[in-house]
């Protein structure tokens, strides 16, 4: 009996969008950032990215409070002793935990019985308060303004911003054409057009996009792409274009 396939998963694709992600943002988050958002970097010191820490907690008392109101909050207490200089990031923490684990507003309080006066910090300064994130929102961005870039990786999001009302068959052949201009080895072309490809099946337009490059006259591996396989064993590309590409 034939082995059978690993069962393919949504976090598998999406560790392959992640992947993609990471490799085409790695150098151009900044450069989108001072673009778009008006962020300008004087000096950078890249940090790990992998954050080691641990998460669990444990909170010397919390309760879930329904007020005359009928709202429900939490009440979140800690018993201090002595003075902790990092009392105020702690209760950070256990904000972010808590709030995402029971979706409710928290209320924290320190009960200090200390000898010495209490004269922990109890308030953030504003610029440390987390009060929300910026949502870069590739859809309201002209596709055009990425596609002005002269480099390959900037030109290939253009699949993922406004099309403006031009069909989407022929912004995919004005991204492949910069492509060809921008590229400065056959390899690297290669490289943008794989990524075009995965990218592609975001706005559904994978099979669009494999048509184009197929067309091109340099030989791209389009079959080695996990999503393409994945998209055939599920027939959701269509057979004539399976053939083109035999």
């Amino acid at each position: 009996m034939p082995p059978k396939k690993p069962k393919t998963t949504a976090t598998d694709t999406g560790n392959v969008y992640d992947r993609i992600f990471k490799d085409v943002m790695e150098d151009l988050a900044l450069t989108i950032l001072g673009r778009f958002y008006n962020v300008h970097v004087g000096q950078l010191r890249r940090l790990p990215e992998k954050l080691h820490t641990t998460t669990q907690r444990e909170a010397d008392f919390l309760c879930e409070v329904t007020d005359e109101n009928s709202s429900k909050f939490l009440i979140h207490i800690e018993f201090q002793s002595r003075h902790d200089r990092n009392m105020l990031l702690r209760i950070q923490e256990y904000h972010g935990i808590l709030a995402r684990k029971y979706k409710l507003p928290v209320r924290h309080f320190v009960f200090y019985f200390g000898d010495e006066p209490g004269e922990m910090p109890s308030q953030l300064e504003p610029k440390m308060v987390f009060t929300g994130f910026e949502l870069v929102d590739f859809k309201t961005i002209d596709y055009r303004q990425l596609l002005d870039s002269d480099t390959g990786k900037e030109v290939i999001l253009a699949i993922l911003a406004d099309f403006k009302n031009t069909p989407a068959d022929a912004v995919i052949r004005l991204i492949i054409s910069k492509l060809r201009q921008v590229s400065h080895t056959e390899q690297e072309l290669k490289s943008c057009l794989n990524q075009l490809t995965i990218l592609s099946r975001l706005r559904k337009l994978g099979a669009e996009t494999i048509k184009n490059v197929s067309d091109m006259p340099i030989t791209i591996d389009i079959k080695q792409d996990y999503l393409y396989n994945k998209g055939l064993e599920e027939g959701l590309l269509e057979g004539k274009l399976e053939g083109k590409l035999e």
